[in-house]
């Protein structure tokens, strides 16, 4: 029914976990409207919330209704729809089509150093900002579609920040948000939320830009924010036919400003709109379904719905409760390899996974899988692309695109080392800011001699610099995997790697798989992130167009887009028990979960403002589990260095009163 739903009627699809929302239904949608519907396939716009969902959608609709046509789908996350319009129309704006993308880690450098002249009006009033706070209550603004202007009225912003700060504070953070977009644009820049920005300022004021669109699908409508929700509601403007997949019982993203309210907004801004639950769930056995509902269902003020499975009953799920959670680790590891040995080959160390609320209660349980020869990896470490290596040889290809972005400058103008220190830099940016001229262009006329006064010793310091800029340059128009390979000799890379890294053979696996991307980005649509070759071919403006014979500048937007959360573990870690928070998991499923910790103070978590969101939260952890579910607790827990006595949380409680556990020694 929600396959074949008219297309020219805007639909909401609530689906429960386990129920095939993206796999089956979303997929099956967009193929129903084009070769029953006969929609046109370069009208569609299919937006996920990760890469990886967007490449596995593209490969099974390939299947169905051929490469050919699938290529002719917008397909990618929002980051990477509004990042192709901007480089078609940029002027529409007022940026350039060459702006690079800066990611969370160069956003943090930006704005410490913007923090760093406020560091004695602070101290002198024993306040502490860090930059962590103000990038995220800068990247909050920015979802909600507030300037740096609007912040510095809102009087209320005082909630997010100690409340003795008040005023002051709230001057600070909105003058470091104004420095913050005045270094951005200085510097061709845009970060991963100005993109949302700039794209809903595209399409509002632009219908043209967004006429081809006769028909918007949208995944994981429930962890949109303001913004996302905007841009949805711009493109579907013209055609009015939206069809969005969601669950209002899996919203676990507010603390990142995901506004589960959308889906009611939908409903006025699009009156017609047909609701239709999918309430089949394929993944779980019908005794772990009934626990996650006992839960799940103590939210009166959510929209009713129920989960029911072809499965059979299974077993129980068990909870229990032990003294410590040193003797809760050493349980669950000792069942985990009692379950692996008995189960006949059937279960691997990649068939188990332990679900923590927060990233700190890993430590026992690394400790107990340790000692009872447990392998495991922690889900989404450090992710590749913010990997020391990886950034380098990026940031190189960023100066040779752009040569206004400065902290790509600041990163590999001493890598690999040239004797340019902190005085030195900070002394050429101070000269390149004084002579309107970007870094680059300043050194590279210290190299040519064009600049005097300056002392032989730093033109000889910048000359290996400028070379290996040059050469870059000469090969930009080749392939991106022959351009790192001609950036890896010119800086002699991999030599510096062993000369200053412990683990260089690790970091150069690592450039090689960096190579490997780039070969098979080349070839698959900047990695499947959006059709990009098509970019300049339909409707008005094509003058502004990015240019579709510059490769490297494709490369570099599917590196800086690819780093999203999506993406999962490294390849080469499935053999190993997974160690995930809650929020990783999210998407995911495993035969055995095991949630420690379902303790008060835990779930919910102390300082947690949304109790609904934390039981949600509770939900999702339970629903990955295919086969075997255990929750467990403890009497006491070692807190700040000292023993808390600790109780059972709310959430489980009503389980034990309302679905079949199985407590151990009962």
């Amino acid at each position: 029914v929600a396959v074949r739903h008219p297309h020219d009627i805007p639909l909401q699809i609530l689906a429960g976990p386990g129920s095939g929302k993206t796999k089956k239904v979303l997929t099956s949608r967009i193929a129903y409207l084009i070769l029953h519907e006969h929609v046109q396939p370069s009208s569609i716009c299919a937006v996920t919330f990760t890469n990886k969902a967007a490449r596995e959608m593209k490969e099974r609709l390939t299947k169905v209704i051929g490469k050919a046509k699938v290529d002719e789908v917008k397909m990618g996350t929002f980051h990477a729809l509004c990042a192709l319009f901007l480089r078609r129309y940029p002027t529409r704006v007022g940026i350039k089509s060459n702006f690079t993308v800066c990611d969370a880690d160069e956003s943090k450098k930006i704005l410490k150093k913007l923090l760093g002249s406020y560091k004695d009006y602070l101290e002198e009033r024993n306040i502490t900002l860090d930059v962590r706070s103000v990038t995220s209550i800068i990247s909050k603004a920015k979802s909600r579609g507030e300037s740096w202007r609007a912040l510095a009225v809102r009087s209320t912003s005082t909630i997010e920040l100690a409340s003795q700060t008040g005023h002051d504070l709230n001057r600070i953070i909105a003058e470091l948000y104004e420095a913050y977009e005045k270094y951005l644009r200085e510097n061709n820049s845009l970060d991963f939320d100005d993109l949302l920005v700039y794209g809903v300022e595209l399409f509002s004021r632009n219908k043209e830009v967004i006429a081809w669109c006769t028909h918007v699908l949208v995944d994981e409508f429930q962890d949109t924010n303001t913004l996302q929700y905007e841009l949805m509601r711009h493109i579907a403007s013209v055609s009015r036919c939206v069809t969005i997949v969601g669950d209002p019982d899996q919203s676990i993203y507010g603390w990142r400003s995901a506004e589960v309210a959308n889906l009611a907004k939908m409903r006025i801004d699009f009156p017609s709109t047909v609701q239709i639950l999918l309430e089949e769930n394929y993944r779980s056995t019908a005794s772990i379904l009934r626990a996650c509902m006992s839960i799940v269902a103590q939210d009166h003020s959510r929209i009713q719905k129920t989960l029911h499975t072809s499965h059979p009953d299974g077993c129980c799920p068990v909870l229990q409760c032990f003294p410590s959670e040193q003797d809760e680790a050493a349980c669950i590891a000792r069942e985990i390899k009692r379950l692996s040995a008995s189960s006949g080959g059937m279960l691997g160390w990649e068939d188990f996974v332990i679900l923590l609320r927060m990233n700190s209660l890993s430590r026992s349980l690394e400790s107990a899988l340790r000692k009872e020869g447990i392998p495991c990896r922690v889900l989404k470490g450090q992710k590749f692309f913010e990997r020391l290596e990886i950034k380098d040889l990026l940031a190189y290809l960023q100066v040779v695109d752009n040569p206004d972005f400065v902290p790509a400058f600041e990163r590999v103008i001493n890598v690999p080392p040239r004797g340019i220190g902190d005085k030195t830099l900070g002394e050429i940016l101070r000269t390149a800011q004084g002579r309107r001229l970007s870094p680059v262009a300043l050194v590279e006329h210290i190299y040519d001699s064009k600049i005097p006064d300056i002392k032989p010793s730093i033109k000889r310091k910048v000359g290996s610099f400028v070379r290996t800029v040059r050469e870059l340059r000469l090969a930009a128009q080749r392939m991106p995997a022959d351009i790192i390979r001609k950036l890896i000799s010119l800086t002699e890379y991999e030599d510096h790697l062993k000369k200053t890294q412990p683990d260089s053979d690790a970091r150069w696996e690592n450039v090689m798989e960096l190579m490997s991307f780039a070969s098979e980005a080349a070839q698959f649509d900047a990695d499947g992130l959006i059709e990009l070759k098509h970019s300049a071919a339909e409707g008005p403006g094509n003058r502004e167009a990015l240019s579709e014979s510059n490769p490297l500048r494709l490369f570099l937007q599917a590196s800086q887009l690819s780093g999203d959360s999506g993406d999962g573990g490294e390849g080469g870690e499935k053999e190993k028990v997974t160690i995930s928070t809650c929020h990783s998991a999210k998407g995911l499923e495993w035969p055995v979960v095991f949630i420690p910790a379902v303790e008060e103070g835990t779930f919910p978590f102390a300082l947690s403002e949304d109790l609904n969101e934390e039981r949600r939260l509770l939900y999702v952890a339970c629903t990955r589990a295919q086969n075997l579910l255990y929750l467990s607790h403890c009497n006491k827990r070692l807190v700040a260095g000292r023993q808390i006595d600790r109780k059972l949380s709310a959430f489980v409680a009503s389980v034990i009163e309302e679905a079949p556990v199985r407590l151990p020694g009962t």
